[in-house]
């Protein structure tokens, strides 16, 4: 997605929803425990470059390790703290198996959203997945008037807030996220900034 031409206006105040960048993709571990893959922490640095024409303090994050390892590079190419924050993290899906056909994966995800109150794999149904992302995000904004704001997190519970507040098709945008990207929201209205 990535901010593209959007022009900085310092009169509002903005959400900066960041999807991690590239883990190590490791099918006999959970997904929730991966971390960043060698190019995934060196696009952090070029990404970093996307952040500056924001005012932000402070970064926060998932507790994933992908999301705190992509928070930590960019927090260190900024100098911004990092701070971890609950309830962040991506769908849970700890039990579910690794799907070995992506086309698999991308048929469960469109259900997922096609279907948010029927828990469709993992713990959480997409409703759940949202009220309590919602809540986390919700929480940050308010404990910071007035600011910019930068969440690294995770593509599915990112689209679920952008949907619940635009009029998106939820498995194409989580589709057309990259790793990382940056999905831009106006505060306190969450509406979408392409």
């Amino acid at each position: 997605m990535g901010i593209g031409s959007f022009v900085y206006n310092s009169a509002m105040s903005n959400l900066l929803l960041i999807k991690h960048a590239l883990p190590i993709v490791q099918p006999a571990i959970p997904a929730q425990f991966w971390e960043l893959s060698q190019a995934g922490l060196l696009s952090c640095h070029q990404f970093s470059q996307q952040l500056r024409a924001y005012n932000l303090q402070t970064i926060y994050s998932s507790d994933e390790p992908k999301a705190v390892q992509t928070a930590n590079e960019l927090g260190k190419h900024l100098n911004l703290s990092v701070s971890q924050a609950k309830d962040l993290h991506e769908h849970r899906r700890l039990t579910s198996d690794y799907f070995e056909h992506h086309a698999d994966f991308e048929s469960t995800i469109q259900a997922f959203f096609d279907q948010p109150d029927i828990r469709v794999f993992g713990a959480e149904t997409a409703a759940q997945a949202l009220s309590r992302f919602h809540a986390a995000v919700s929480s940050i904004v308010s404990a910071n008037p007035q600011q910019d704001i930068a969440i690294v997190s995770h593509g599915t519970v990112i689209t679920l807030l952008v949907a619940k507040y635009n009029s998106i098709n939820a498995f194409k945008f989580w589709r057309g996220l990259n790793l990382p990207d940056l999905v831009h929201l106006t505060i306190p209205d969450f509406l979408y900034n392409p």
